[in-house]
């Protein structure tokens, strides 16, 4: 009996430490997904540089529904790819300590957060290279939808008279 336990102890720790070194999901944000978030000082210098559009995801460390739509939303491939391709990744803890610039001002993180009428966490924006704000989404979106988005920003489809709703096929009732 005794020693029946002490196997199955030895199997249950070889388990949770092969979890632990393979990056199984624990507390915080998901480690899967890939996306090489920048942060907002380096990410809109790279927009800039580089002519691409700007994601900016903002986000609490304590926020659930963010780590949830890391785990849903930014870990599947096609949102991945379509943000890979077409735009520049920045992601701003709201509640972290530090400076930015945002248009040639320091201020601190929540100051920047309110600059950009974040009200909850997530909170999505669509950015132009140039600082030119497009549009925002609040709160845990969907994957299927947020393709959808991403590609409506990408193909610069919002600069017509299409909206989002018509362009990803959502009826009105």
């Amino acid at each position: 009996m005794k020693g029946k336990l002490i196997t199955l102890t030895a199997i249950m720790m070889l388990g949770l430490g092969t979890g632990y070194m393979l990056g199984a999901k624990g507390i915080g944000f998901a480690k899967k997904g890939g996306i090489n978030w920048l942060s907002y000082n380096d990410g809109m210098e790279t927009a800039k540089k580089e002519g691409k559009l700007v994601l900016i995801n903002f986000v609490t460390h304590w926020c659930e529904w963010c780590k949830k739509m890391d785990e849903d939303t930014y870990s599947n491939e096609d949102v991945r790819s379509l943000i890979k391709k077409g735009f520049v990744p920045i992601r701003v803890d709201a509640q972290m300590q530090g400076e930015v610039s945002y248009k040639g001002r320091r201020m601190g993180y929540k100051e920047l957060a309110v600059h950009y009428n974040v009200k909850e966490v997530p909170t999505t924006w669509f950015v132009e290279p140039d600082g030119t704000l497009i549009a925002m989404m609040p709160g845990k979106i969907e994957p299927d939808f947020f393709i959808k988005t991403l590609s409506y920003v990408n193909d610069r489809t919002y600069k017509t008279n299409i909206s989002l709703a018509e362009y990803a096929g959502v009826k009105r009732p």
